[in-house]
């Protein structure tokens, strides 16, 4: 199986549809994509301060549940 682990600055990317992300789409490609723990409880933190509201967190849930968490 081949993948990518990506950290939570490429993953907000992804998540917020932000140009950023397109410098790594061809290292990507059709890769699984992984994310650690860490990567989750930093994304919900980041949420959390920014007193998101239940649809914005639900749409990270959702998004974070394509993802891969290894173990």
């Amino acid at each position: 199986m081949s993948g990518v682990v990506l950290d939570r600055s490429v993953l907000s990317f992804a998540f917020k549809n932000d140009s950023r992300f397109d410098m790594y789409v061809d290292d990507i490609g059709g890769l699984e994509r992984f994310i650690s723990f860490q990567t989750v409880a930093e994304m919900r933190l980041g949420a959390l301060l920014s007193q998101w509201g239940p649809p914005h967190h639900r749409r990270l849930a959702e998004f974070l549940a394509t993802l891969t968490i290894p173990f």
